[in-house]
């Protein structure tokens, strides 16, 4: 019996295309400004970023800020200093845009009234997770957040749930709802179910280990029943 609801942030509930291509173009460009480097679009294809748009589970789309620094630092000695130092000073600009997607506070309060505990299982950092929760009102929505940079495990391993099931869950209990393979990924070995998002970066063929595939998470949930039970 589903218990535990967890879902992805970007993609899944937020649109990613608001605040992350655009910030990926300026911090590419504004990197290899930085470090006097030739526009290198192998480099932009080893991150994810082509012709203007996030690839699909790319480490744009789904890896954790560490993920993203090493492209950097492979491309430059001191890149992932630099990147981690310009998302710090830059990130907080382009998240003012941030935009829900449909259904997204809907399903967080529908899941609450029912029982369900809802948590936040993101790649995404800390600081902007709680700038999201933050802006939208979500506090009292909201049991678990797991971002990117709180534990040494990232998704789809799932010892990132580790603070789920250290709070008395078990896998079976949980079901991550996502745009990418690493959500749909997530725990299949271990009991955890899935559900893919075609909200996000990812079309149905990267969604293809998730149990169920739906439009948006505004499909979760039907005549107060979750659609998995």
């Amino acid at each position: 019996m589903v218990k535990v609801i967890a879902y992805d942030k970007d993609g899944t509930l937020l649109n990613y295309e608001k605040i992350w291509t655009p910030f990926a173009k300026v911090s590419l460009d504004a990197f290899e400004a930085h470090f006097n480097l030739p526009y290198d679009y192998e480099f932009r294809r080893e991150l994810g970023y082509v012709d203007g748009t996030i690839q699909p589970n790319s480490t744009f789309a789904s890896g954790t800020g560490k993920d993203i620094q090493n492209v950097y630092e492979k491309r430059a000695k001191g890149g992932a200093d630099w990147a981690e130092d310009f998302y710090i000073k830059h990130v907080s600009e382009y998240l003012k845009n941030m935009e829900l997607l449909p259904g997204a506070v809907e399903v967080l309060k529908e899941g609450k009234r029912l029982g369900y505990k809802n948590a936040i299982v993101t790649s995404d950092s800390r600081l902007s997770t709680e700038a999201f929760i933050k802006k939208f009102n979500l506090n009292d929505y909201i049991d678990f957040v797991i971002a990117g940079d709180d534990s040494e495990y990232s998704k789809p391993d799932v010892n990132v749930l580790d603070s789920i099931i250290e709070a008395g869950y078990e896998y079976k209990d949980i079901v991550v709802v996502g745009d990418n393979y690493t959500d749909t990924r997530l725990g299949i070995k271990n009991g955890v179910r899935t559900i893919g998002v075609l909200s996000g970066t990812s079309t149905k063929e990267y969604l293809e280990d998730a149990n169920i595939i739906l439009n948006g998470v505004g499909e979760l949930f039907n005549n107060g029943k979750f659609i998995i039970q």
